[in-house]
């Protein structure tokens, strides 16, 4: 099962310790077959007032990876990581100091340390990056040992389309012709036969569509990104028939408010997860939830409230 994330921040009072490390490496002859031993020193461990900021710890941890796979160009190493070059070059420029986005974050580290699973991830990097990304995303992985993420994934993805078909196709029951038809028309064989030719989709003997990752993780400003069509699929002529709700709440609320409903919202979402994740839910209607909450004024520079 999949489900959309909402962005919630958290601030974190545990430290990380973060490995600073110099990379050497030596051609040797073994065998007639020429090698390359690459050594990695750990240096020293950084102290709490020694940590490195976000931006200079992404830079170190590019930079080493780059030392020890020397036949990898700037353009493949971000075309690999799932970011553009642009991004890549603005990360590496010694004047810059600007943090990069979460997702961005995200992707490098994931390709650098070869790991898919979000909550891995987050159990592997420490220091600043740690901090950021368990800020981030640590608030929704309920199915922590499955939620996977994948950077080909997410870029084909955000292709609304593929993302719906896709969606449907990860359902445990996954999703059929005529379930597609329904939603996409006759576009939708279309769809279908691009997913199964990126393999990212396969057709069982009982004619059913399944994703390749069940629980795939859809960065979020995807996700956001999809919002608008989604929502098309709410239906306010059928509200009598019980399928569908929508509140809305607004209100002018102090910091401790607002933990408190996150709080609220947090564990009722949790066991909505539980009751869609039984077995003995499992139906013919393709059901979805959104749930997201924020303050009404906009500014970039928000204290984290956790």
């Amino acid at each position: 099962m999949n489900f959309l994330h909402c962005v919630t921040f958290a601030s974190l009072n545990q430290y990380f310790r973060c490995v600073s490390t110099v990379v050497l490496t030596n051609r040797i002859d073994y065998q007639s077959r020429d090698k390359y031993l690459f050594i990695v020193l750990v240096k020293k461990m950084i102290s709490h007032e020694e940590k490195l900021s976000a931006n200079v710890q992404l830079k170190q941890m590019i930079n080493n990876y780059l030392t020890v796979h020397p036949n990898i160009t700037l353009n493949a190493f971000a075309n690999r990581s799932g970011i553009s070059n642009t991004t890549l070059r603005r990360i590496l420029d010694e004047s810059s100091s600007s943090i990069p986005a979460p997702h961005t974050i995200l992707n490098v580290v994931s390709y650098l340390h070869k790991e898919k699973r979000v909550s891995k991830l987050l159990d592997k990097v420490g220091g600043a990056i740690g901090e950021i990304l368990n800020k981030s995303f640590n608030k929704f992985i309920f199915d922590e040992h499955q939620t996977k993420y994948s950077n080909n994934l997410n870029k084909l993805l955000q292709n609304f389309n593929y993302y719906i078909v896709y969606k449907l196709a990860a359902n445990k029951k996954g999703t059929n012709d005529l379930e597609i038809r329904g939603i996409l028309g006759d576009l939708g064989e279309k769809i279908v036969k691009e997913l199964q030719q990126f393999k990212v989709i396969e057709k069982n003997e009982q004619a059913q569509y399944h994703a390749k990752d069940k629980n795939f993780a859809l960065e979020i400003p995807i996700a956001i990104n999809h919002l608008k069509e989604l929502i098309k699929f709410y239906k306010t002529e059928e509200i009598h028939l019980g399928n569908n709700l929508f509140y809305s709440l607004s209100e002018s609320l102090n910091e401790r408010a607002i933990v408190k409903v996150k709080n609220i919202q947090r564990e009722a979402i949790k066991g909505i997860h539980q009751v869609m994740s039984d077995e003995q839910s499992l139906g013919n209607i393709p059901y979805f939830l959104i749930a997201l909450s924020d303050s009404m004024n906009y500014s970039s520079n928000r204290e984290n409230i956790q």
